[in-house]
C-alpha cells in the first residue's frame, strides 16, 4: 500500500525593510507568527497593518501593496485561494508603477506572489512569477547573491511539486553553489535549503542522499538556531518520515520523538505544526501494530486541523486520507471507499499542479476499488498511477514497483487466469 507521509517544506521569505511606522511594525509580527504556522494570528495582524497603512498613507502607496501581498500569503494559508490570489495580484498593481518596478522590494513582491501561487496548488502560475523575479534582480544586480539563492531555492520547490525534477535539481544545486561561493554555509538559510534537497531526493528515493542531507541541515540548524526552533523540528519530522518510508521504524520514532518534543513547547498542543507530528505519529503506529493508538491520533489530529486549517486544505486531505488507508488495512474497506472518494473529489482539480500528490491517492483508492471488488474502476485508476509513476520517476523507481504489484494483485484478484499473461508483462 501507499505510504503517504507529510513532509513539511521550509520556504525561503525575503524581509521587509523595517521602517519606523507602526504599520510595518505590525507587519513584522504578522510576519514572524506567519513563520511559526500561525496562520489565523498572522492573518488578523497583517489586517490591522492594512487598515493603518491605509489611514497613514493611503491604498496606492508601495507600502499598502506590500503588506496587501503578504495579506494575500496568510489568506492562502488559511484555505481562502481566491481572496488570498485577488490581494497577491493588487497588490502587483499598486507596487508596480513608475519607478517602483525595478527595486528589491518589487522582487519581494514578486517571491511573495509566486510562493502564494505555490500554496493555491498553482505550479505554472508560481513558476511563472519565480522567473520573473529573477529577471528583474538580474537587472538590478546581476551579481550571483544570497537573494538569487533564494529565488532558485523557491523556484526549485514549484518545479518539484510539479513533478518538473530535472529542472528542480539544477536549480537547486546552483542555489547551493552560490550559498557556498558567497561562503553562506553557516547560516540558518543554507540549512533550510540542504532540508529541501534532500525532500527531493526523497521524492526520488534516493534515500541515502536524502539522508545525507537532512542530517546535514539538522547539523546546521542545531548551530544556527538552537534546538527548539520550528526549523530543527521540521528537519527531524522530516527525516523521520525518510525512515518510515525505508521501514526503519525504530530510527523514525526516534525522530519523531524529537519533532514532536520540540514542536509542543515551541507551538504547543492546539497548534497546527503540533497536529502534522501527530500524523507522523499515527502512521508510524499504524505500522507497527498499535492500531487503536494511531485511529485515536489520526482522528484527534483531524479534529485539530479542521478547527485550524479547515476540510479543504491539503494537509487536512492527507490525515483523512491516511486515516482512511489504516481502516482500509483493517478491513473496513467500506468506510476507506468512502473517504477516499470524498478526498479525491477534492483534489482533482488540481492534479495538474501536484501530480504526485494526485498519483498517490488514486492508487489507494485503486487498491480499496480491489478489495472491494470493483474491478473496472479499480483497473482504471491503477493504470493511470502506474503511468503517472512512470512519467515522474521512470520504471525503477519503489512507487511505480509498487503500483505495477498493485496492478497484478487486481488481476490475481480479478480473473487468476490473467496471472500468467501479466506475468509475461513484468518479465
Amino acid at each position: 500500500m501507499k505510504k503517504v507521509l507529510l513532509f513539511t517544506v521550509i520556504f525561503f521569505f525575503c524581509s521587509l525593510i523595517i521602517q519606523a511606522q507602526e504599520y510595518l511594525d505590525l507587519q513584522k509580527k504578522a510576519e514572524e507568527l506567519y513563520a511559526k504556522d500561525q496562520f489565523v494570528e498572522a492573518l488578523n495582524t497583517s489586517e490591522q497593518a492594512l487598515k493603518l497603512a491605509e489611514e497613514k498613507v493611503g491604498k496606492q502607496h508601495s507600502d499598502y501593496g506590500f503588506i496587501l501581498g503578504h495579506r494575500g500569503l496568510y489568506k492562502i494559508a488559511n484555505s481562502d485561494i481566491i481572496g488570498g490570489v485577488t490581494d497577491l495580484l493588487s497588490a502587483e498593481t499598486i507596487v508596480q508603477k513608475p519607478g517602483r518596478d525595478k527595486s528589491t522590494d518589487y522582487i519581494e513582491l514578486m517571491n511573495n506572489i509566486a510562493t502564494g501561487y505555490m500554496f493555491a496548488g498553482m505550479g505554472e502560475d508560481a513558476e511563472k512569477y519565480f522567473y520573473k523575479a529573477l529577471d528583474y534582480k538580474k537587472e538590478i544586480n546581476p551579481e550571483n547573491d544570497f537573494l538569487t539563492a533564494t529565488l532558485l531555492g523557491g523556484l526549485a520547490e514549484t518545479q518539484r511539486s510539479q513533478a518538473k525534477y530535472k529542472e528542480a535539481e539544477i536549480n537547486l544545486l546552483k542555489s547551493k553553489k552560490i550559498l557556498e561561493d558567497n561562503k553562506l554555509t553557516t547560516i540558518e538559510d543554507y540549512g533550510l535549503l540542504l532540508n529541501n534537497m534532500a525532500s527531493f531526493y526523497h521524492d526520488l528515493a534516493n534515500y541515502p542522499l536524502a539522508e545525507n542531507y537532512y542530517l546535514m541541515a539538522a547539523s546546521v540548524f542545531l548551530k544556527t538556531v538552537g534546538e527548539y526552533h520550528e526549523n530543527y523540528a521540521t528537519c527531524t519530522q522530516n527525516l523521520g518520515n525518510l525512515y518510515a518510508d525505508m521501514e526503519a521504524y525504530d530510527d523514525a520514532g526516534r525522530y519523531f520523538l524529537i519533532a514532536e518534543k520540540v514542536k509542543l513547547k515551541v507551538f504547543g498542543e492546539e497548534s497546527y505544526p503540533y497536529s502534522t507530528i501527530q500524523n507522523d505519529l499515527a502512521f508510524l503506529y499504524g505500522h507497527t501494530g498499535m492500531y487503536a493508538k494511531s485511529e485515536e491520533a489520526y482522528l484527534k489530529t483531524l479534529k485539530l486541523k479542521k478547527e485550524l486549517i479547515g476540510e479543504n486544505h491539503d494537509s487536512y486531505l492527507r490525515t483523512k486520507q491516511n486515516l482512511a488507508m489504516l481502516y482500509h488495512n483493517l478491513g473496513r474497506t467500506k468506510v476507506a471507499e468512502k473517504m477516499l472518494e470524498e478526498v479525491i473529489d477534492k483534489v482533482k482539480l488540481n492534479k495538474k499542479e501536484d501530480p504526485l500528490m494526485y498519483t498517490d491517492y488514486i492508487e489507494n483508492l485503486g487498491c480499496v476499488y480491489t478489495k472491494n471488488k470493483k474491478f473496472n474502476p479499480a483497473e482504471k485508476l491503477l493504470k493511470e498511477a502506474l503511468e503517472s509513476y512512470k512519467t515522474m520517476f521512470g520504471e525503477n523507481h519503489p512507487d511505480y514497483i509498487r503500483a505495477l504489484d498493485n496492478l497484478g494483485s487486481l488481476y490475481q484478484t480479478a480473473c487468476p487466469q490473467y496471472l500468467t499473461f501479466f506475468s509475461k508483462i513484468c518479465n
